[in-house]
C-alpha cells in the first residue's frame, strides 16, 4: 500500500530500485501531493494540522481527508531550523528520551534550549506562556503542544515544589544536573541526534536502576513529590530503586508530608495503572509514605484471615496488594 505512506521507507526510490513495482499515475499523484503537504507542514509556517499519533519514526498527521506520516527527521528539521536560524540549540529531554532508549512508545515531548522564553516567543507564531516565570513556554507546533524550557539552574524550594530562584545558563549539563533521576537526565540533540548523558542515565537504564542525580537527600528535600515519583517509576518500569536513594525516602518523609493530596493522588493513580501495582504499594508501605496518605490501608496490616481450611496465607493488607 504505497498510496498512504510517505516517509523514509518509501520516498519515490522504490520505483527506480524495483522495476517490477508499477504505480498508477493516480498513486504517484497522491504520493507527490502528500510529499508537498509534508514540506508545507514542516516549513515552520502557521499551518493548521491535527497530530493523531506518535512513534519513534515520526508522527501521523491528519490534514482534511488526508492522513500522512511525517518522518521524525522532517519534524526535527521543521522545528529546529527556526531555532538554528536564530543561532540557538535545542534538545529533547526527560521522559521522551528515556522511553525512546527503552524502545517504548513516546506520548509527549519536552524540549530544552538556550533561547530565553522571550526569544522562543519571537521565533514561533503560536506560543503560550505557561510557566514563563520559570523559563517555560508551550509551543504549538503542527497542532501539538510542546513544552520548551530554557537551560536553567535552580536554587531553593521553599514551597516544596517550585524553585525560589532560577538563572538561565548556556550549558546543557548544568540544566540536566537539576533533574530528579539519572534516567530522566538524558538529552538528545535535535540538530544531530547526539546523546548527552553526564550522569550515566543510560547505564542505569541498562541495569534497571532508579537513582537520583546527585545526593538523594538533597533531591528529595527540594521536592517532596520526588520520592513518590521514584516509587512510581520503579513500578512502571519494573526497576529497582538504588539503595542510597531508597534509604533517603524515609529520611525526608517530613518533606513528603507537605505535598498536596492532589499531587499524591495523581501519582498514586498512575501507580494503579501499571501492570503490577503491588510493587508500588509495597514500596509505599516500606518507606512509611502509605501510613501518612492512606492510613486506612495500614490498619489492615497483621490482620490475619486464616481459617481451618488454610486458604489465606496473607494478612488483609498483603491480600489487598496481591
Amino acid at each position: 500500500d504505497f498510496a498512504g505512506k510517505v516517509g523514509e521507507e518509501i520516498e519515490l526510490m522504490v520505483v527506480a530500485v524495483n522495476p517490477r513495482v508499477v504505480l498508477s499515475q493516480k498513486q504517484i499523484k497522491k504520493i507527490k501531493e502528500e510529499e508537498a503537504m509534508i514540506a508545507e507542514i514542516t516549513s515552520g509556517k502557521d499551518f493548521e494540522v491535527e497530530c493523531t499519533g506518535f512513534n519513534k519514526g515520526g508522527l501521523t498527521a491528519q490534514l482534511g481527508s488526508f492522513t500522512v506520516f511525517v518522518p521524525a527527521r522532517e519534524i526535527r528539521s521543521g522545528y529546529v531550523k527556526e531555532l538554528e536560524k536564530a543561532g540557538f540549540k535545542a534538545y529533547l529531554v526527560g521522559g521522551a528520551v528515556r522511553d525512546m532508549l527503552l524502545g517504548q512508545k513516546v506520548s509527549d515531548f519536552d524540549l530544552t534550549t538556550n533561547a530565553t522564553p522571550e526569544q522562543v516567543m519571537s521565533i514561533f507564531k503560536k506560543v503560550i506562556p505557561t510557566g514563563i516565570e520559570h523559563g517555560t513556554v508551550t509551543v504549538l507546533f503542527m497542532g501539538t503542544p510542546i513544552e520548551v524550557t530554557t537551560f536553567r539552574i535552580e536554587q531553593g524550594y521553599s514551597d516544596s515544589r517550585h524553585p525560589d530562584k532560577i538563572s538561565f545558563t548556556d550549558d546543557i549539563t548544568e540544566d540536566l544536573s537539576r533533574r530528579d533521576f539519572t534516567i530522566n537526565a538524558i538529552a538528545a540533540s535535535l540538530q544531530d541526534g547526539k546523546i548527552v548523558d553526564p550522569f550515566d542515565g543510560q547505564k542505569d537504564l541498562k541495569n534497571k536502576i532508579i537513582r537520583t542525580v546527585g545526593s538523594p537527600f538533597e533531591r528529595f528535600s527540594e521536592d517532596g513529590l520526588r520520592p513518590i515519583r521514584a516509587i512510581r517509576f520503579a513500578a512502571k518500569l519494573h526497576f529497582k530503586i538504588d539503595e542510597e536513594t531508597l534509604n533517603a525516602i524515609p529520611q525526608t518523609i517530613e518533606k513528603t508530608k507537605t505535598i498536596s493530596i492532589e499531587r499524591f493522588r495523581d501519582e498514586f493513580c498512575k501507580m494503579m495503572t501499571t501492570d503490577k501495582p503491588s510493587i508500588a504499594l509495597n514500596l509505599l508501605e516500606q518507606t512509611g509514605i502509605l501510613e501518612f496518605f492512606i492510613p486506612e490501608l495500614i490498619k489492615c496490616k497483621n490482620v490475619t484471615q486464616s481459617d481451618f481450611r488454610g486458604i489465606h496465607k496473607f494478612d488483609v493488607l498483603n491480600h489487598l496488594f496481591y
